[in-house]
């Protein structure tokens, strides 16, 4: 029989899930160009039963490097129906999210009805629906496997062997599953600091899986290691696109896309934890926060994703804030308020999380890409030579080349290509008609392909020369426009 907070955490799953699946299925088409990465790899290997390890299309030809575990994990379902794989798994599995949080705060605070809050809290961080919301995102199986690797570190005696399998599947999906490695000698170093000896299992566990991380990342990315040098720590990103990052940034809108409610209770879990329980949970929690801001601040991570992993990890935190809560109301006159106060708090969790979460998926899938715009990309597919090259703007480099099937000069997946970021961002945003040549000269442009989010994303100023006759329309609507290159 399940206890009434497993129901009741049931009830947040589903809820979680239906929220995602309201909005994914509201467009047949995905919110981020690298969801198109990911499926064209998928396909590849549903056709081909091996992986794509050189691409002709990207970038006019060049190496991926990539294990491929996470595709071939999509293959297996797409062997079934695409919507199962791309539309209905991820979200499946992001939605469980909720679970795998209820769980670690259950074994921080042994406080059921503070665990559901976290976990309602966590299950609509708004920076975590726009990362992932309908993106058949890597992150669908990252996260959810990232943190019951945290929670068998709460539990290591009974969840050793888990673990272990963990310490060799994170790092094999994705580099980010190195990251708990760094968190876990963090966690070692704190506890040093503080004169409190780690246990020998636990000193064994995070050498163990340092170890087999760290080996794992040196073998599948021992090329990039090799070109890259240090530099590779960063992927590759171009220094221009790496400040546009984190230019501007707004601790307002942290704030916001984290949720109110999870930074106040947060906070207030995080003192508690460190001024007075002073637990080795706590130190493991201080150590997974300190390690995602680290590297955050010295730009190691994309901003997007630091901030989605501080917004969790805090969701997590905040469970203490809200045990301390009810503790104490439970200790005062306020007891016979309990419920009242309890609402106020689920309808501020509502306000600062599920509120803007709503708006921002409502914004995420109303950019996503239109008809008009694939439109225009099936045309450079049905009426362009196979070996014609498209220029497109770096965010919809993937989708030149999975609907139009036609090289690019630059997308998104910036390891061991080279670096064309500054002059793609020359070409759109230049006015001299001279530069734009040499540049389309450069890498020998044929067609160019033309958004309206293109031109928005360069502020409306987007190829002000692009009526010059040395270029063509051939193809126009209202989204987007094709232009072959005559000079």
């Amino acid at each position: 029989m399940l206890k009434r907070e497993h129901k009741l955490l049931i009830l947040i799953f589903l809820a979680v899930l239906g929220f995602r699946l309201y909005f994914a299925f509201q467009t047949e088409n995905f919110s981020s160009d690298n969801a198109y990465f990911n499926i064209r790899h998928t396909e590849y290997i549903n056709l081909n039963l091996k992986p794509m390890v050189y691409d002709e299309l990207s970038y006019g030809g060049r190496n991926i490097i990539n294990s491929h575990v996470f595709h071939y994990f999509l293959s297996f379902f797409n062997a079934f129906h695409s919507v199962i794989a791309f539309k209905l798994l991820p979200e499946i599995l992001l939605a469980l999210m909720v679970v795998a949080v209820y769980f670690i705060a259950e074994s921080i605070t042994k406080n059921p009805l503070a665990s559901l809050l976290s976990a309602l809290a966590s299950g609509f961080v708004p920076i975590f629906v726009t990362e992932t919301l309908n993106q058949a995102s890597i992150y669908s199986v990252i996260l959810p496997l990232f943190f019951y690797q945290f929670y068998c570190m709460l539990n290591l005696d009974r969840n050793i062997n888990q673990f272990i399998v963990l310490s060799f599947i994170l790092p094999l999906i994705h580099p980010i599953g190195f990251l708990f490695s760094i968190m876990l000698l963090v966690y070692i170093l704190l506890l040093e600091i503080d004169y409190t000896s780690p246990e020998p299992l636990t000193r064994e566990a995070v050498l163990f899986s340092t170890l087999i991380g760290l080996l794992l990342n040196i073998i599948i990315y021992k090329k990039v290691f090799l070109v890259s040098g240090l530099y590779s720590v960063w992927q590759n990103v171009p220094s221009g696109l790496l400040s546009a990052y984190f230019k501007n940034v707004n601790i307002f809108d942290i704030i916001v896309n984290i949720g109110i409610a999870i930074l106040f209770f947060g906070i207030i879990g995080l003192l508690i934890g460190i001024y007075k329980q002073r637990s080795r949970t706590i130190y493991l929690l201080s150590a997974m926060i300190m390690t995602a801001f680290t590297l955050l601040f010295l730009r190691m991570i994309n901003f997007q994703v630091g901030i989605m992993l501080l917004g969790l990890l805090m969701a997590i935190v905040a469970s203490i804030g809200f045990d301390r809560l009810i503790k104490y109301i439970e200790m005062t006159k306020f007891a016979k308020a309990k419920v009242l106060i309890l609402l106020a708090v689920f309808l501020l969790i509502f306000v600062t999380t599920l509120l803007p979460s709503y708006l921002s998926a409502r914004d995420l899938i109303g950019k996503t890409i239109s008809k008009d715009e694939i439109d225009a990309l099936i045309w450079l597919k049905e009426n362009t030579p196979e070996s014609s090259t498209v220029l497109a703007d770096v965010d919809e480099g993937n989708y030149v080349t999975y609907f139009a099937r036609r090289k690019n000069v630059i997308d998104s997946l910036f390891v061991l290509a080279p670096n064309r970021y500054d002059d793609v961002r020359l070409a759109f945003e230049t006015q001299s008609l001279v530069k734009a040549l040499d540049i389309i000269g450069k890498y020998d442009v044929d067609y160019i392909y033309l958004s309206e989010r293109a031109s928005k994303s360069h502020n409306g100023e987007a190829m002000k020369y692009i009526n010059d006759a040395c270029f063509r329309e051939r193809y126009s609507n209202e989204l987007a426009k094709v232009y072959k290159v005559l000079c």
